[in-house]
């Protein structure tokens, strides 16, 4: 085969990849290709006598915390990496530099992209092994990660038939993205708008509406307080079948305890309340024990207004419970250890490969090198080559591991990417987070400065002296807890009596043992 016959298959591979990916293509797609430079694939050996552990990535510098602190902010709480963070200097628009700047800039850009190459090198590497081995590595290699909710093997991973229902659903929500108002962004009626109608084109008339509800609930994290109100009215009318109903119920349930947003949880509050759907007991337990106070007073709020008498036991055990976030004794490796359950934050953009694994495995894609024995140096130690995607599983949504030097992927980032090595897939989720901000990074450029953040809880194992410490700060406002009070609350909205603060209190006038 000639080389301007596979020049073509090139192209009409990345064509295909494209159209498989994308939500549709922009007119002149034909002119745009000859303008995007085919896939590159970086040469990483690895020594095959290395240990196991010698293929994790490099631990941030103080990955715990070295005192005890309980944060008053969530811009407080501690942060959960990967690896030590690759930071890439850029020029900012007008800001001029020698050109050994300019050299040391490039060189720079070039060393996160062969991180990042060697990352997804190294996990396919351990998971030859076993299914989720790097993964199991970490939570045994990283006391910072252990304690996190990873969720592996069958449970993390969506069924074939899954897979394109929730791709087609990132695609009908990247379609309304795409969706542009008259001089300026489309308000959100109007993206909803575009949605509801591009429900019922063929394109996406077979989407469940329990994959719609999972890609809102990811896809919509930081979206305006006015579209997650659209996102509540569809959810609320997700119930043609059973799962349906069951996701849904999940999701506005999970809006209505952990959304930062209060007309957002009134709404989801309301949405349960006209369904007459149960909601999801288990999360809304787990709100009321969450260890941040903000949360739990959503729960406590949310169970008042749907009426759960059916929880007045357990929000009188809370008047005797330590507070949630205070050390507890649990057994560690047959030891007695004092742990406590904390709120982290994980940087969205920065830790792709802490909460998927990488997109270019030979079950996702197969590729093979273009142009023969052609490559040049990428940097030193590293070789590159062009290749030619020959295969594409269409059910599985890959996307891009953000580059640190280059801007942000765009909303439609889940069909761009340069490399096979530089990919994840979204089939596969390790952590799932309880609800998302955007917060201020500084020295962000060329990513903007407010970056999206995933909040969730880790358990931790302490010292005795930290553990002793953390209990005497809890033991200062024990009797004014603010999940106390939340509970208060609740058993008095839920009641309509006010009989006090104490759990036996609440037990005398219930009749409660």
């Amino acid at each position: 085969m000639d080389d301007k016959r596979i020049r073509i298959d090139l192209w009409l591979a990345m064509a295909l990849t494209i159209l498989a990916l994308g939500a549709g293509v922009a007119p002149g797609l034909a002119r745009e290709l000859e303008k995007i430079a085919p896939p590159e694939h970086y040469k990483i050996n690895i020594d095959p006598k290395a240990a196991e552990k010698d293929l994790l990535p490099i631990p941030p510098q103080h990955a715990l915390p070295r005192c005890v602190s309980i944060p008053s902010s969530l811009a407080e709480v501690p942060e959960v990496q990967l690896h030590e963070p690759v930071i890439v200097r850029a020029l900012k628009p007008n800001e001029t530099a020698s050109d050994r700047k300019h050299a040391e800039f490039a060189e720079a850009r070039k060393m996160a992209i062969v991180h990042n190459a060697r990352l997804t090198t190294q996990i396919n590497h351990l998971n030859k092994k076993k299914t989720d081995h790097f993964m199991e590595l970490l939570v045994a290699h990283r006391p910072d990660l252990a304690g996190m909710p990873f969720v592996m093997g069958d449970a993390c991973r969506l069924k074939a038939g899954d897979r394109q229902q929730f791709k087609d659903a990132v695609s009908l929500l990247q379609s309304t993205a795409l969706v542009s108002g008259r001089g300026g962004p489309a308000s959100a009626e109007t993206r909803w708008r575009a949605f509801d109608e591009n429900r019922v084109h063929k394109t996406f008339k077979q989407v469940k509406d329990q994959a719609c509800a999972a890609a809102c609930m990811q896809m919509m994290a930081l979206e305006s307080a006015d579209m997650q109100m659209g996102m509540v009215q569809r959810l609320a009318t997700f119930e043609k079948s059973e799962p349906d109903k069951v996701v849904s119920a999940q999701a506005l349930t999970k809006l209505a305890v952990f959304s930062p947003e209060k007309k957002v949880r009134d709404a989801a509050i309301a949405a349960l309340q006209k369904r007459g759907t149960a909601v999801d007991t288990a999360i809304l337990m787990r709100g009321l024990r969450y260890p941040w106070p903000s949360v739990a007073q959503n729960a406590a709020e949310a169970a008042s207004q749907l009426k759960r008498t059916d929880l007045i036991p357990e929000l009188v055990k809370m008047l005797e419970e330590p507070d949630p976030r205070a050390p507890v004794v649990q057994k560690v490796d047959g030891k007695n250890t004092a742990v406590i359950r904390e709120v982290v934050r994980i940087n969205h953009h920065r830790n792709c490969l802490l909460c998927h694994p990488p997109g270019n495995t030979p079950d996702v894609m197969k590729f093979e090198t273009w142009g023969g024995d052609r490559k040049r140096e990428f940097t030193k130690g590293v070789d590159v080559v062009y290749v030619n995607i020959t295969k594409q599983e269409e059910d599985v949504l890959v996307g891009a591991i953000p580059t640190p030097g280059d801007e942000l992927p765009s909303f439609g980032g889940y069909r761009e990417f340069t490399s096979p090595d530089l990919l994840i897939r979204a089939d596969i989720t390790y952590l799932r987070q309880d609800f998302s901000l955007a917060q201020k990074v500084p020295n962000a450029y060329p990513w903007p400065e407010m970056q999206r953040f995933d909040f969730l809880v880790r358990s931790r194992v302490l010292s005795e002296q930290h553990a002793e410490a953390y209990r005497a700060e809890f033991a200062l406002h024990d009797e004014m807890s603010p999940y106390r009070q939340a509970a208060v609350e609740a058993l008095r909205n839920l009641t309509r009596r006010n009989v006090g603060t104490t759990a036996q209190a609440w037990r005398n006038a219930l009749g409660i043992k």
